[in-house]
């Protein structure tokens, strides 16, 4: 960072350190007391509630006019207001803000001053105003009462500031040992050391506005310096202005010291000089080699003849390389899909690191690592170590060297056992092998044989190439099989075409599997394999094939299938209804053969063409024929019969109930009917012309109308059925417009908190649905024939809408009359000087005070926005004072109000509760 004399500025024209110091930015307008937050940079510190005011707000935080009393601002258009004293609180209640600064230079001066005038509600005067700094402190603290701390400027000495006409500016200076950026005003002290004063009153409250909060760099003797980021034996640039220069000499000299690593000067080190120094200039010193490491360090300028110190620098972070001693090394070189580490030994927390290499590799690691590498990853490596303004920069050479090629493997398996077991592999030249594989065989050939191979030889050959120290492997399952002995085999023959032939064969040893070749190109790899529905071509010898470890055995069986009498092809007089007689016909391809029939309800029959008479619906099902000759049977051969049922069919409408020219759809429902159907409609018993589809759609239904369909199926059954659907009678409505006016009782003008109850009613509606409206606006669950109320406004307007429950509405909602609420004036307790309620807004605890001209009997009543009553008591005053504390639990948010009355009359005041 590079400083010019531009930024250095006298004393009154300095720059203002507190951030909006005059409150005149928002983040937005402030609606009520409280709200401190809504101003830029500045909250509340502590659970005390301080206040914002400005010109854009209305009520209690506008400007002049609050809750703080009356006051123009003392600049521009805002101001704040705090709480010093509270005198009846149970409590040690104050009010702080809190704001940003930019951030203070340590050990230099500074004018503090704002502008401050007591509020209008005040009673009492204090004398503990002051001002905090800090930066490593909470942003805010849990507390009612004072800050344990003790502040950077006071103003303990003045006597209250009693002022709340005009603005008192309270000033001071202070130097500062930190780069302070946060700034704290109110009140430190507790109440017992207070010094107080006070208007004559009944008020407890001391309460201040502040406006025009200033901090300013009063010092005359200012450095600065070109570069804050150094490295030992660097060269330092100082610029200087000393703004007092009487007692300059020629022989002045100007010294150029630096702290220690902590930032103190204790043990300061010269690090540049000059002799005949002018009130302003640039200085060069020289950081030592034998600096630490340190991120604290500054450099301040003393003079000679007069003694004068300037503030301190900028916070400079200076390193050195020697004490650091960073060393770097790697694991390379690496085989292929090794990782590659990247190591930095160093002696300081401080150094931090950039790491560059080949494949635009980076990383801000100390030791960083590359995973899976590959040869693409060979080159150099760089890396760049900073200690704040050191920097040192090494290499490293990295080699990744490639793995052999994946060896390639294969092998004559499965083998017989006895048989020869070859395994070959192929790599890169001048590649060497290793072999490992089951029964701990070895071998470094790259070509193997294990001759007579036996079974335990099974399992899976790994080999390894390697070249250069880099490995590759791969495997093969190699399998060694037994050899099979003693294989028989048999049939079920002499059998008739159409039963199933079964095959065996049999064998000692396990493990076998089977093969089967015969007639018809026949093959099957069962053990004991079955042919379904032989021929004559099925005849002839079946050869059966086991083996393992591929090695086989085979053995043979002669089969005979016998001809059998030919499937015969069944029909039936199809379609057919229930009551029509069952006509069932076979026709066979040989001669000679008997019938059988067999079907539902016990049905037989030894003849070629059988019929059944007046069939019913049990008749459907399965009829089975088979025929035979010479022992042998045919195939069974089914037929299914279908009796159809009688079509029928209904009819419904998609509503019954419409309103007048609504067009209602009628569809009628075939059932057990064939998709050649014909549909007749009927309104009243007259046939409707051209209506022959199956829905119908009709706007001219009159109430009482009756409407139905009658269906034709033309191939159901042998003559065309007619059915007749059922009736559907329509309710035709006509339209309504609904109205509705509404009544309030009592009626005419009514006292503050009357409970007023309004009633709905409605015409031509049905069962309609209420929303109740307050000037015009939705009431919240307002939505029944009757709405009450005890707590609306002079003025407010009552209205009620409605949603017709009619089927037929034109249109769906009305309006009613609207009526005004009237009150009466609120009459005014006679003997009451004060009444107030604090504070408002609150949570349900809150205070009750006023001046009574005599001793009276008073009542508080609370109500909510319902009207409902949840809070009463009745108190004697005191003398003549009325204090009552209110504690409202549990209560929930919203609008309250509170009566109090005497004998002589009442009055009401409105609260909020959040």
């Amino acid at each position: 960072m590079v400083f010019s004399l531009a930024h250095i500025h006298t004393y009154g024209q300095a720059t203002n350190r507190v951030l909006n110091g005059n409150f005149e930015y928002n983040y937005s307008c402030p609606s009520n007391i409280s709200e401190v937050n809504a101003c830029v940079g500045w909250r509340q510190y502590t659970k005390g509630s301080s206040d914002y005011y400005d010109t854009c707000a209305t009520g209690n935080a506008d400007v002049p006019t609050n809750w703080g009393g009356y006051q123009q601002p003392a600049s521009g258009k805002s101001y704040v207001g705090l709480y010093t004293y509270h005198k009846n609180d149970p409590r040690i209640y104050k009010e702080y803000v809190a704001g940003k600064m930019i951030p203070l230079v340590p050990g230099s001066s500074y004018e503090v001053s704002m502008s401050v005038s007591l509020g209008n509600i005040s009673t009492y005067g204090t004398n503990d105003l002051g001002v905090y700094f800090y930066d490593t402190w909470d942003d805010s603290i849990a507390t009612f009462g004072p800050l344990n701390v003790n502040p950077h400027v006071s103003w303990y000495n003045l006597q209250p500031i009693m002022d709340s006409v005009g603005w008192v500016r309270l000033v001071d200076t202070v130097q500062v040992d930190s780069a302070y950026d946060n700034i704290i005003i109110g009140g430190f002290k507790h109440y017992n050391n207070l010094v107080l004063d006070s208007f004559p009153g009944i008020g407890d409250d001391g309460y201040y506005l502040i406006d025009s909060v200033v901090v300013r760099n009063i010092t005359q003797f200012v450095v600065s310096v070109n570069d804050t980021l150094l490295c030992a034996g660097d060269t330092v640039h100082v610029s200087y202005v000393d703004l007092d220069t009487s007692g300059y000499s020629s022989a002045t000299t100007f010294t150029l010291q630096l702290s220690n690593a902590a930032g103190l000067f204790t043990s300061p080190v010269n690090i540049g000089a000059t002799i005949g120094g002018t009130a302003s200039g640039t200085l060069v010193g020289v950081i030592p080699d034998t600096i630490t490491n340190g991120n604290n360090y500054l450099i301040r300028l003393v003079t000679s003849n007069n003694a004068d110190t300037s503030n301190f620098s900028d916070v400079l972070k200076i390193g050195n390389l020697d004490t650091s001693n960073i060393q770097v090394s790697t694991n390379a070189p690496v085989c292929e899909d090794q990782n590659i580490s990247l190591l930095a030994t160093y002696d300081s927390s401080e150094v931090s690191f950039n790491w560059s290499g080949p494949l635009n590799y980076s990383s801000t690691l100390a030791n960083p690592y590359i995973v899976i590498s590959a040869p693409l990853h060979s080159g150099e490596y760089s890396l760049i170590s900073k200690v704040y303004g050191c920097t040192q920069y090494d290499t490293l050479n990295v080699l990744v060297k490639p793995k052999p090629i994946l060896p390639t493997v294969s092998s004559n398996a499965p083998v017989c056992a006895g048989e020869n077991l070859q395994i070959s592999s192929v790599s890169n030249s001048g590649a060497s092998y290793s072999w490992q594989g089951p029964n701990s065989y070895t071998s470094s050939l790259q070509n193997i044989t294990i001759p007579n191979s036996i079974t335990a030889n099974s399992g899976t050959y790994t080999v390894t190439a390697t070249i250069d120290g880099c490995v590759n492997s791969n495997s093969i399952s190699a399998t060694v099989y037994t050899t099979p002995v003693n294989t028989s085999s048999s049939s079920n023959t002499p059998l008739c075409e159409g039963q199933n032939i079964s095959l065996s064969s049999t064998n000692n040893t396990s493990g076998v599997s089977y093969s089967w070749v015969g007639p018809n190109n026949f093959s099957s790899n069962a053990q004991n394999p079955s042919i379904t529905n032989a021929t004559t071509g099925g005849s002839g010898w079946y050869v059966v094939t086991s083996s393992i470890n591929g090695c086989t055995q085979k053995d043979s069986t002669n089969v005979v299938v016998n001809i059998v009498p030919g499937t015969p092809t069944l029909s039936y007089n199809n379609p057919i209804c229930v009551g029509e007689a069952l006509k069932l016909t076979a026709v066979s391809n040989t001669s000679g053969v008997s019938y059988n029939w067999t079907g539902p309800n016990n049905f037989t029959s030894t003849s070629a063409n059988p019929n059944k008479s007046n069939v019913s619906l049990s008749d459907t099902g399965e009829y089975t024929l088979v025929t035979n000759k010479l022992n042998c049977s045919s195939t069974p051969q089914n037929i299914s019969i279908k009796i159809n049922t009688t079509p029928f069919v209904v009819m419904y409408a998609n509503k019954d109930s419409i309103c007048q020219d609504e067009p209602v759809t009628f569809t009628a429902l075939a059932n057990n009917a064939s998709s050649n159907l014909v549909y007749q409609w009927y309104i009243n018993a007259q046939a409707i012309s051209g209506e022959n589809q199956s829905t119908y759609t009709n706007s001219k239904l009159q109430h009482g109308d009756f409407v139905y369909c009658k269906l034709t199926d033309l191939t159901k059954c042998s003559v065309p059925f007619i059915d007749e659907s059922n009736d559907q009678q329509m309710y035709v409505f006509p339209w309504l417009a609904p109205s509705v006016s509404i009544t309030v009782n009592p009626q005419g003008a009514v006292h503050p908190d009357s409970f007023l109850t309004y009633t709905a009613h409605a015409i031509d509606a049905g069962k309609p649905k209420y929303q109740w409206k307050r000037n015009g606006n939705d009431i919240l669950g307002a939505t029944g024939v009757t709405w009450a109320a005890k707590t609306l406004d002079h003025n407010d307007t009552i209205c009620v809408e409605i949603e017709s429950g009619y089927q037929c509405p034109q249109p769906l909602k009305a309006e009613s009359n609207c009526i005004g609420v009237e009150l009466l004036g609120v009459g005014d307790v006679e003997n009451i000087k004060k009444l107030v309620l604090y504070p408002n807004p609150n949570n349900g605890q809150f205070v009750l005070e006023g001046l009574l001209s005599k001793r009276s009997v008073y009542t508080i009543e609370v109500v909510n926005a319902l009207g409902q009553l949840v809070y009463k008591a009745q108190e004697k005053s005191i003398n003549t004072t009325v204090r009552k504390p209110i504690e409202l639990n549990n209560i929930a948010q919203g609008a309250y109000l509170l009566k109090f009355s005497t004998d002589s009359g009442y009055t009401t005041l409105r609260f909020y509760v959040n």
